[in-house]
């Protein structure tokens, strides 16, 4: 899940003018000047000047340490530049100060994800949607980290809430459709898929995932017209390429298929499905030693490769 990086405020919008406008006349200097430079150093990061925003929040930190706004704004950008670990500490302490700063358990959970601490960043979820259960995003991002870890029946409520909050959501409807295919029923995720491409007619990734889908369920010829969309939307994908050609492969079409894993390799020589799936068509026209080259170079991209379909594809050739 990609997380804006400007977000402000404890509801998710800008605060900037409450920066400063709480302040009462009482207000110790220092303070004031913390608050201003908060509000400067969000312009700053909003024009991607992550450097001199990281000091001028430091400096605001250290003249008002309980103003939870300078560690969620340094938080944001170290989050922008990478330094993932301290990000999540400056969110942690801005949940420290305040318990009800929604975006700063979104920012947590986000940067928690992408650290691989699927169960923390699935508590930071929680924790927000306990603050505001109407935000339809705020369960696709729990969704996909509750996906990731393998819990599938419980992405899928999830995403169920976020359709219902925000019926027109192509992403929602696409994700489902992908847990959908996760637990078995590829059924269930033709209608997902259909859903998110008629909200969405350009949405290249719902064509693919249903040609695969179509594909499960031995259609063919629909995944092949899907793969055909896919490609003509994204011609620069490698997977669109892999998938349209196992579309051909399935159709005893080899030399078609051939062409896509081809164009597929040129984009991407590091995918080893690609030429697995290359391997196969090889194998099925009675070339094995390209398949075998193409099997070589499967293991050694990707040594952990499960090739036992080409293996039992072999054999027979191998026997001959």
């Amino acid at each position: 899940m990609v997380l804006a990086l400007t977000g402000a405020g404890c509801s998710g919008g800008d605060n900037t003018d409450g920066l400063t406008a709480t302040l009462s006349p009482e207000t110790e200097a220092p303070k004031k000047e913390a608050a201003l430079l908060i509000v400067e150093a969000m312009q700053l990061h909003t024009e991607g000047d992550y450097l001199p925003t990281f000091h001028m929040l430091t400096e605001a930190i250290r003249l008002d340490p309980e103003n939870p706004n300078g560690y969620f704004f340094r938080g944001n950008a170290q989050r922008a530049t990478g330094h993932l670990p301290e990000a999540a500490g400056d969110y942690t302490v801005t949940v420290d100060l305040d318990p009800t700063f929604l975006e700063a358990f979104v920012q947590r959970a986000g940067t928690r994800e992408a650290l691989g601490d699927l169960p923390g960043a699935e508590r930071d979820y929680s924790a927000a949607i306990n603050l505001d259960s109407d935000r339809a995003d705020l369960y696709l991002g729990r969704a996909q980290v509750r996906f990731e870890r393998g819990a599938i029946d419980q992405a899928i409520a999830d995403l169920d809430a976020a359709t219902a909050l925000d019926p027109a959501k192509p992403d929602a409807y696409n994700d489902r459709g992908l847990a959908h295919v996760a637990s078995g029923d590829h059924s269930m995720a033709l209608g997902d898929f259909a859903r998110a491409i008629e909200l969405d007619p350009e949405y290249a990734a719902a064509y693919a995932n249903r040609g695969e889908a179509y594909a499960a369920l031995g259609s063919h010829e629909s995944a092949l017209d899907d793969f055909e969309a896919a490609v003509r939307l994204d011609p620069i994908s490698a997977s669109n390429y892999t998938g349209r050609g196992n579309a051909h492969r399935d159709l005893a079409r080899y030399e078609d298929a051939l062409e896509d894993y081809d164009r597929a390799i040129r984009l991407d020589p590091n995918s080893p499905d690609s030429f697995f799936n290359r391997a196969l068509a090889l194998a099925a026209m009675g070339r094995v030693g390209e398949a075998i080259r193409d099997l070589r170079t499967v293991l050694r991209l990707e040594p952990a490769f499960d090739t036992t379909e080409l293996d039992e594809a072999l054999e027979p050739e191998a026997a001959n």
